[in-house]
């Protein structure tokens, strides 16, 4: 930076009990030792990353949904502008004072100069910081589920029965898709004498050509069923996917509805209509958060 006296700098940064900013001046590259716009490297965007990770443990200890990887989402980068803005300011008050106690001093007018740049700098570096992090960073596109992330148990009626039902939620691949895993077991009764142990796997994900979600649910019956969000959503009250293919059930028609009933609950109605079928199937069930 212009006007930055590095002579001045470089006993705070390299001598005596002043070490601990040169260690911190290595982990910046060398950056505040020169003055420069990154004086603060990437530590206000890593310490708000652990105080995500840390918020995100304590969530799940008291049973706000399954444990996973903070996503680089604004409420992170707001906290590194914050962390990078204390930490800039700290700075620029303490090395007027390192400054005092150096041996070699420069002129009190450059030792002034250098100041002002100083607070330039790392004022400067506390907002490019998050602002980095937020271009490199991937969209938090789950927000709108989050509210599921965790165990479930459900209540479900059919046209042929009643049943119940286990579920989680859980993103997975690095948090690029949304992971649930249901098994329904519908008992012997009169409509459905054999009874029916049904499970399936549902992975969904975003399609950033369309902007929007896309759902594939992976029965254990053979069908893939692939989904995507209809218009008339208002997520994440309500969400409606409207089947676009089925694979190994060519013809079928079905949709999948869910409604946020709670704090704790949801609930989830499934209509579909075989090939060549003029009456539809339809599956409701009403889903409740597990209890820590």
């Amino acid at each position: 930076m212009p006007g930055v006296n590095t002579d001045a700098l470089a006993p705070v940064t390299r001598h005596g009990v002043l070490g601990l900013y040169g260690l911190y001046d290595l982990f910046t590259g060398g950056n505040l030792g020169r003055g420069t716009i990154f004086a603060l490297g990437i530590m206000p965007y890593v310490s708000a990353l652990c105080i995500a990770y840390l918020a995100t443990a304590l969530g799940f200890a008291r049973g706000r949904g399954a444990p996973r990887r903070p996503s680089t989402a604004w409420s992170v980068r707001g906290v590194a502008l914050v962390l990078g803005v204390v930490q800039a300011t700290g700075l620029a008050i303490v090395f007027p004072q390192m400054l005092d106690v150096s041996a070699r001093l420069s002129t009190m007018s450059t030792r002034e100069d250098s100041m002002r740049a100083i607070v330039t700098t790392l004022l400067f570096a506390s907002i490019a910081v998050p602002a980095a992090g937020r271009q490199a960073g991937t969209p938090d596109q789950w927000s709108t589920f989050e509210f599921f992330l965790g165990a479930w148990t459900g209540e479900e009626s059919a046209t042929f029965g009643d049943g119940r039902g286990e579920r989680t939620y859980e993103l997975v691949l690095q948090d690029r898709y949304l992971l649930s895993r249901n098994r329904s077991v519908f008992p012997p009764q009169d409509g459905l004498p054999d009874g029916d142990d049904h499970e399936d796997w549902t992975v969904v994900s975003y399609d950033d050509d369309r902007a929007t979600y896309v759902l594939r649910q992976f029965n254990s019956e053979g069908f893939v069923n692939t989904f995507v969000l209809d218009e008339s959503s208002t997520p994440p009250e309500r969400m409606v996917f409207v089947l676009e293919a089925s694979e190994n059930a060519p013809g079928t028609r079905a949709t999948l509805t869910v409604t946020r009933t709670g704090a704790r609950s949801f609930e989830e109605v499934f209509d579909l209509t075989l090939p060549g079928a003029t009456e539809s199937i339809t599956i409701r069930g009403r889903w409740t958060r597990d209890a820590p």
